[in-house]
């Protein structure tokens, strides 16, 4: 697995001449590096002739709190499923019919599938198409 490095550079200011100002250093892990997530089924989907699709994650390196969410591209929350103990390395599976909180069919276009976990600010994210027969 290719590796990448950052760097963070912190400045911090003060108000007050002669104030310090203390920081801890510390390595910074992003979501790819903790969690894997893939649209491993009917990428893209049609819901109206009742056809799925499946999510497939995985928590690297240690066991993880994680919710898996469906967003449109503006950003509105349309389906989300329970938080649920991801344990390390097992792969899990999650299927969706392509319908809304209200179990309407959601409309055709590009949606956006997150898997976070609880105790970090940012998720994994990958693209998903819905389509319709005309």
């Amino acid at each position: 697995m290719k590796k990448l490095l950052f760097f963070l550079l912190v400045l911090a200011l003060s108000s007050s001449v002669g104030e310090t100002v203390d920081f801890k250093s510390g390595t910074v892990v992003l979501s790819g590096d903790t969690l894997a997530l893939a649209v491993d089924l009917n990428n893209p989907f049609d819901p109206t002739i009742n056809q799925l699709t499946r999510f497939v994650f995985t928590s690297k390196g240690k066991d993880r709190t994680v919710q898996l969410r469906v967003f449109t591209v503006s950003g509105e929350l349309v389906q989300e499923w329970p938080e649920q103990t991801a344990s390390q390395d097992v792969v899990y599976t999650q299927d969706w019919d392509g319908k809304n909180f209200a179990g309407d069919i959601v409309a055709r276009g590009m949606y956006l599938v997150n898997l976070k976990d609880s105790a970090e600010p940012r998720g994994v994210t990958r693209r998903l198409a819905v389509i319709k027969q005309p």
